[in-house]
């Protein structure tokens, strides 16, 4: 029995098929993340870079938190036992939306204390440290809310 001869089909459409189509959205979106993702971890390089030229500090990534309901992650958690001094460090790619930022970065600065005590540490400080990543949109958000956010961070690293 012989079969016919099939010959692949080639599609000339100019738009994707509509699954694809559908796909399109999420698949923009995944590659923003892994930019933004890239520009992040590119950033914890640099800080933790920067620690590991300063005396007695120990840093300590992503940190990951649940107490009395409240959750959240710490970008970095920075401790200097001599001191007994505690840095927690948001390290922004992007400042979308001010009022969180500022809101979770209150949330953070309430409970690292308790962070501390589980990792065994008994800071006498909380600090807090924003980061913001250079960009002319960055800047403009900062420009525009520059009351509130002098507010609430009333020191800029700036000099």
């Amino acid at each position: 029995m012989s079969c016919p001869e099939t010959s692949p089909t080639v599609s000339t459409q100019s738009e994707p098929p509509s699954r694809a189509r559908a796909l399109l959205p999420w698949l923009v979106a995944a590659a923003a993340r892994v930019f933004l993702d890239e520009r992040h971890a590119g950033m914890h390089e640099a800080v933790a870079g920067m620690f590991a030229a300063l005396d007695g500090w120990i840093i300590e990534p992503e940190v990951s938190f649940s107490i009395h309901g409240e959750r959240g992650i710490i970008d970095i958690l920075a401790w200097h036992p001599g001191r007994r001094m505690l840095l927690v460090i948001e390290l922004k790619t992007e400042v979308v939306e001010v009022g969180m930022l500022l809101g979770k970065m209150d949330q953070r600065r309430r409970l690292a204390a308790n962070v501390a005590r589980l990792r065994g540490w008994d800071p006498l400080a909380v600090s807090t440290w924003v980061v913001i990543a250079e960009g002319r949109t960055n800047r403009r958000v900062v420009a525009a809310h520059r009351a509130v956010l002098r507010r609430k961070f009333p020191v800029d690293g700036r000099g």
